[in-house]
């Protein structure tokens, strides 16, 4: 198929434009596993870029932040699944699942965490398909991080234009811990801090617990 992210120019790299172009289109740079210096953390935080391309894949996010926290591969460094060993993921995100189409192109959409469109990795080459397919993978997801011992997931909802569907809210809610406590629906950027002031202390009264 056409590779859609390579550009018109296969011969170009560009890894700084909002839409890059090359081998390498969307992708970040490697996760900081668990760590007690603050210094790395902050400066991950910083190095932390937005391009465009390729839609929001909420599964891909949980995936990885249960990867981290997890005592097997590929991090392992950490203690295992029990009561006594808090791990906490927050999990904060504008909501639609999207896998971004293409329609005059072969390849169908854009290059994604599931490959192509035309690849039907998820059963169909129909963008708003896959999409549903991916709110059933993340609602799966969801079910099995809460189902190891000690893991507390907080979902934070950034419904910024205030017109999320119902449907999107429940996925979220559902995906917590549990929906009074854990689950954060926020329209502005002084709400989102404050929700992640709210997390950040109840973490630490955890921690002290």
């Amino acid at each position: 198929g056409w590779v859609w992210k390579y550009g018109w120019r296969p011969d170009r790299l560009d890894d700084n434009a909002f839409v890059q172009i090359g081998p390498n289109s969307g992708c970040h740079p490697p996760i900081v596993p668990l760590s007690e210096r603050r210094s790395a953390v902050d400066a991950a935080i910083q190095a932390l870029r937005v391009y465009g391309g390729g839609g929001t894949n909420s599964v891909e996010g949980l995936a990885w932040a249960w990867r981290t926290i997890s005592p097997n591969s590929p991090y392992g460094a950490t203690r295992p699944y029990n009561r006594n060993n808090k791990k906490v993921i927050v999990l904060m995100t504008d909501g639609i699942n999207e896998i971004v189409p293409q329609d005059n192109s072969y390849s169908y959409s854009d290059y994604t965490a599931v490959g192509y469109a035309f690849m039907e990795r998820l059963g169909t080459d129909d963008p708003p398909i896959m999409t549903e397919r991916i709110n059933e993978q993340l609602a799966e997801l969801c079910r099995n991080v809460k189902a190891n011992e000690g893991v507390e997931i907080f979902t934070v909802l950034f419904d910024a234009r205030n017109n999320m569907p119902p449907a999107i809210h429940n996925l979220f809610r559902n995906c917590a811990t549990t929906p009074s406590r854990h689950y954060y629906r926020v329209i502005s950027a002084s709400q989102l801090r404050q929700a992640f002031d709210t997390i950040a202390a109840e973490v630490t009264r955890l921690r002290l617990t």
